[in-house]
């Protein structure tokens, strides 16, 4: 209820009514939905998938065996060359994945600069993450074979190492284009729990879809089975961080 007394002010009016700061009616219009951002980033993360697998192929050049069989110093320079090929493969995937997820998030926000800055961004962590993520991947290849562990556990374990260090770039960079460091954080979970999900369902996907191609290697065999390791943790990713790109606040604050 109001008076037209023009010196009376009501409880309403005076406290109770809340405060909104300049430049949260503007905030609000430029945050975008849920389903905005999902368009945004799907597509962002199928691009990175087909980009990433067309890399693979082109560099997945290794030296053959001769035909009467590696003594032990050709067998070491195998291996090598196969590692290296690891890491090169995957360097270029967490770049492509958090540098285009990233672009996708700061289009998803309207705005060019924070888009062009989180490209940049995804893409440098990405590459280095996904460089450490090669290295990892290695390393716990190598652990399980000795322990003789299952395929299925191979494939699970080495992938969510990879996921995880990828979904961190990946966080980080749409985490950016929030600017927020709720969103930030939040960017970060999401984007590490959807990788660790996708190193989950990829081998069992894979090996009903693809029986023949080794799934549990660092870089996946066959390009069928390729598209569907990049694709399914890009696209969880985007899925999951569609919220929070949507969410995010215009500021830097804990809140």
């Amino acid at each position: 209820m109001t008076s037209s007394n023009p010196y009376f002010v009501s409880a309403e009016s005076e406290g109770d009514a809340p405060v909104r700061k300049e430049g949260d009616a503007a905030d609000v219009a430029a945050s975008p939905s849920g389903r905005r951002a999902a368009m945004m980033l799907i597509p962002a993360a199928l691009a990175a998938a087909v980009l990433s697998c067309a890399f693979i192929e082109a560099t997945d050049v290794l030296p053959q065996p001769p035909e009467g069989g590696a003594n032990p110093n050709e067998t070491a320079l195998l291996v090598a060359a196969k590692q290296a090929n690891y890491r090169l493969h995957l360097t270029f995937v967490g770049g492509a994945v958090a540098g285009l997820l990233g672009l996708g998030a700061g289009i998803a926000q309207r705005s060019p600069a924070r888009a062009g800055l989180c490209l940049l961004l995804g893409a440098g962590l990405g590459a280095g993450l996904g460089l450490l993520a090669g290295l990892a991947a290695v390393e716990v290849e190598t652990r399980l074979l000795t322990a003789k562990s299952g395929e299925p556990t191979r494939a699970m374990l080495v992938h969510a190492a990879v996921w995880l260090l990828v979904g961190l770039a990946v966080g980080t960079a749409c985490g950016v284009a929030t600017k927020s460091w709720r969103g930030v954080f939040n960017s970060i979970g999401a984007a590490c729990l959807a990788g660790i999900l996708s190193a989950l369902l990829f081998y069992v996907v894979a090996s009903i879809a693809f029986p023949l191609e080794r799934s549990d290697l660092p870089t996946p065999t066959g390009m069928g089975n390729r598209l569907l390791w990049v694709g399914l943790a890009a696209v969880l990713m985007a899925i999951a961080l569609a919220r929070t790109v949507a969410d995010g606040r215009s500021r830097y604050s804990a809140t």
